[in-house]
């Protein structure tokens, strides 16, 4: 889960997106939803 923070904070928010859309299918939930919500926040998500 922090390795997803630090790649939405430091890193290109398009370079970021693949691996947010990747953990979307991860089995830990906080995983997950830390994944949609920084997808949102980034103005990444398709929904």
């Amino acid at each position: 889960m922090q390795a997803l923070s630090l790649i939405a904070e430091r890193g290109n928010e398009e370079d970021a997106k693949p691996y947010l859309l990747q953990a979307l299918n991860d089995p830990s939930q906080k995983t997950r939803n830390l994944a949609q919500e920084l997808l949102n926040d980034l103005g990444l998500s398709d929904t």
